[in-house]
């Protein structure tokens, strides 16, 4: 009944409007279909290309630990920071060959969603984690093994994975909206949920840049510190 009225609705449409419009908005469609089928087939593209790094960067890494060629406290985070990235390369493609035509839009959506939540999280978080191993090793060379032991980093890498998974677990509300936009007033209405957690959202990236980029600029002063004391 539904598609009945429907069809009917943009018969009566057609009658009324002059066929240079018809003609133009046929070719809209026609761009926009283009559009989306670019987007579906470069997606999964580029998500296969960044797996396949990844996943090569992942064997390299663990080959040199198993041969003893490189410190496993240092390289601890790193492999955490890989394993996240081939999660999320392997998702964003099952997501953009599951899609089609009319849903690619909603699904780039949700899957900026992710990147904006667990992405963020996961890389913050490793460039800080980095960025501490490496001041510790300068600054307290002796004590580093101590400090940073593996059960410690696995418990960082473990926290950093967790609190990734929580704080975009916290946006699925939304992304049932983006997904189906009839759901918005019974799961995430724009004053009460969709608006909080965008403005958190663009605090918390942020912060995370001003963190990071802070975090580098003490560690390139303290290098420049310590070129200046060795002279």
């Amino acid at each position: 009944m539904v598609h009945i009225n429907l069809t009917r609705l943009a018969h009566e449409c057609e009658l009324q409007m002059s066929e240079q419009e018809i003609d133009q908005i046929e070719r809209r469609h026609a761009k926009l279909d283009k559009s989306t089928d670019s987007i579906l087939l470069m997606t999964p593209i580029f998500s296969i290309i960044s797996f396949i790094f990844s996943v090569t960067l992942l064997a390299a890494i663990l080959f040199s630990l198993l041969r003893r060629k490189i410190p496993s406290r240092k390289y601890s985070i790193i492999i955490s920071r890989t394993a996240a990235d081939i999660f999320s390369s392997v998702l964003i493609a099952a997501a953009s060959l599951f899609a089609n035509s009319y849903s690619a839009s909603y699904v780039v959506l949700a899957l900026f969603l992710f990147i904006c939540t667990f992405g963020v999280i996961q890389l913050t978080s490793s460039h800080i984690a980095v960025i501490i191993l490496r001041q510790i090793s300068v600054t307290r060379p002796y004590g580093f093994q101590s400090i940073c032991s593996i059960r410690r980093l696995s418990l960082v890498a473990g926290f950093t994975w967790c609190l990734s998974i929580m704080y975009s677990a916290a946006y699925a509300p939304m992304t049932t909206v983006i997904v189906d936009a009839s759901k918005e007033d019974r799961v995430c209405p724009f004053d009460n949920c969709q608006r909080p957690l965008i403005i958190t959202a663009i605090t918390i990236i942020v912060i995370s840049i001003f963190t990071v980029l802070c975090s580098y600029g003490i560690v390139v002063a303290k290098m420049a510190q310590f070129a200046h004391s060795e002279k």
